[in-house]
């Protein structure tokens, strides 16, 4: 497995963003939302999900450090400063509990406008906040159905196919953490 150099890669290291990179304001977010309804099985298991995906979220952050900086501007210029990994609970991972269902979450899914309010606003603030670079949020559904998961993304981190990428590796931590 990989590991980190933390030599390379220390919080508060700045990286400066190129000519393309800063030609690119307002940053696009990228955000992917998937639901995951739990079966009757897993329902019965005393796993904690979140506690797994958060772990894992942040073991995933660990190999990518860079991904938990945030953008500011200094001296008139664009930057990436790489943030300590105490700030991942406050600003990058976001766990809210919703009463809704699963089933009744999955008439709706297609349909944004018709989500319920608590969880749409969740996940715009999450996009909104253009200075994070990444961020995932985790709601769980009543009664234990299910779970909605969603990862925001700057551009300036990675397109649609690198996202994609961090979603797998992120679910290959987290299968690997359920296995030990």
């Amino acid at each position: 497995m990989m590991t980190v150099d933390e030599t390379t890669v220390k919080p508060g290291t700045v990286f400066e963003l190129c000519e393309m990179e800063n030609s690119m304001v307002p940053y696009p977010v990228l955000q992917y939302s998937l639901v995951y309804r739990t079966s009757e099985q897993e329902a019965q298991r005393s796993i904690d999900v979140v506690k797994i995906l958060k772990d894992s979220f942040n073991r995933l952050t660990q190999l990518y450090p860079i991904a938990l900086g945030h953008r500011e501007r200094i001296d008139n210029k664009n930057v990436i400063i790489v943030s300590r990994e105490d700030l991942l609970e406050q600003r990058v991972f976001v766990h809210q509990e919703s009463d809704i269902s699963s089933e009744d979450f999955e008439l709706v899914r297609c349909r944004r406008d018709l989500w319920p309010a608590d969880v749409d606003r969740l996940l715009k603030e999450r996009t909104a906040d253009t200075s994070s670079l990444i961020s995932a949020v985790v709601v769980c559904f009543k009664n234990g159905s299910g779970y909605l998961l969603s990862l925001s993304m700057s551009h300036i981190v990675a397109d649609v196919s690198g996202m994609l990428i961090l979603l797998e590796q992120w679910a290959s931590i987290a299968r690997k953490m359920i296995a030990a």
